[in-house]
């Protein structure tokens, strides 16, 4: 059996013993599917995110989740109790678009050449990319950043706006996305998905000395601006992402380190009954939290992580979710009932073994 099918093997049984089993599983293999769809045995539950906000501050870096000295609100934010906060690897090309793509496609964006191809492959087998997800399940969406997010998806939105084509410098472009937002915010019609892309700091990091009033000064609207929407949500009913594309170092370049905070009682709580819970996560993974945030499947290409719920504690709506992406992956549970059995009977070589702790 090759590796590829171990690990395929390995989730699918791990998965298997969660939804049928009181055994606790263990792993949280990481796999690429590669087949097609079937038909799905069971629908998705409801959403239970009321409303999703997602705040892209380009070029963050994790330190700005943790240490004051640039985003202080955000650092106050990811120390709550209610919140939570990961590092995140970003994509292997490590630029805007790709890293983004690979956030809302689920899978690594190629670095040059397949860019245009890719956006439409995912729309095959086990449904589409996040954004034309969202759209189908009759989300309203909002997209205010520059062409990145807004060109490239904005055709499943409601609301679009990007001041960066118009704005005199990218201090005053930041300062009319934040306004934007917070007035859709504040807007009781106004949409229950909106992302926010700020992409005035990966400027101050390229073009400002670190540490200089140039450089703190995006960092510290962007700050006061992941502070006011923080505020916009009702923790009990919405969910807000605050994460980097990718981070900088102290020359300005582009480092594949970054972070990502979550708050919000429904995702927060999903996030919290994942096993192994995360601390790190690659960028390919957005889509199973976000997925689940939206009632979304996963794409038949989708490259992150399989985690499992925590045993005894998972929901009967995660459990059908769950089971709802696999056969979106094409793996139909049943044609591995006699191995799982036969492992449980000791008869076989334990298919995790070896498969991470």
């Amino acid at each position: 059996m090759s590796r590829f099918s171990s690990m395929l093997l390995a989730a699918v049984v791990s998965t298997l013993l969660v939804l049928t089993s009181t055994q606790p599983a263990t792993t949280s293999p990481r796999t690429a599917s590669t087949a097609s769809s079937t038909t799905n045995d069971a629908p998705a539950p409801s959403p239970q995110v009321r409303r999703l906000v997602l705040v892209v501050v380009d070029s963050a870096r994790p330190s700005f989740f943790s240490s004051r000295q640039a985003m202080p609100r955000l650092a106050s934010l990811a120390a709550r109790p209610d919140t939570r906060w990961l590092q995140v690897h970003s994509c292997g090309a490590n630029f805007t678009l790709p890293c983004l793509q690979t956030v809302f496609e689920g899978r690594q964006s190629p670095f040059a050449g397949g860019l245009v191809q890719f956006l439409g492959a995912n729309r095959e087998g086990g449904g589409g990319h996040f954004f034309s997800q969202a759209e189908a399940l009759g989300r309203r969406i909002a997209l205010v950043g520059n062409h990145t997010i807004v060109d490239t998806y904005g055709r499943h939105a409601r609301w679009t706006y990007n001041p960066y084509a118009t704005a005199p410098d990218y201090y005053a472009a930041d300062t009319l996305a934040i306004a934007r937002a917070r007035k859709l915010l504040a807007d009781p019609d106004g949409p229950d998905l909106l992302v926010l892309h700020i992409v005035g700091t990966d400027k101050a990091g390229h073009f400002y000395q670190e540490g200089t009033e140039g450089y703190l000064r995006y960092w510290r609207q962007a700050d006061e601006g992941v502070a006011a929407i923080a505020a916009a949500i009702d923790p009990q009913r919405d969910a807000l992402v605050v994460m980097g594309d990718h981070g900088h170092d102290a020359g300005g370049s582009h480092t594949r380190e970054t972070a990502a905070v979550l708050l919000g009682r429904p995702l927060v709580g999903f996030f919290d009954g994942l096993r192994p819970r995360p601390e790190r996560i690659e960028q390919e993974d957005w889509m199973f939290l976000l997925g689940y945030a939206i009632g979304a499947t996963l794409p038949s290409g989708y490259e992150g992580a399989l985690w499992l719920p925590r045993p005894g504690e998972a929901t009967r709506g995660f459990r059908e979710r769950l089971r709802t992406w696999l056969h979106a992956h094409g793996v139909k549970a049943g044609s591995l009932a006699e191995e799982v059995a036969a492992w449980r009977r000791g008869g076989q070589h334990d298919p995790l073994q070896g498969m991470g702790p």
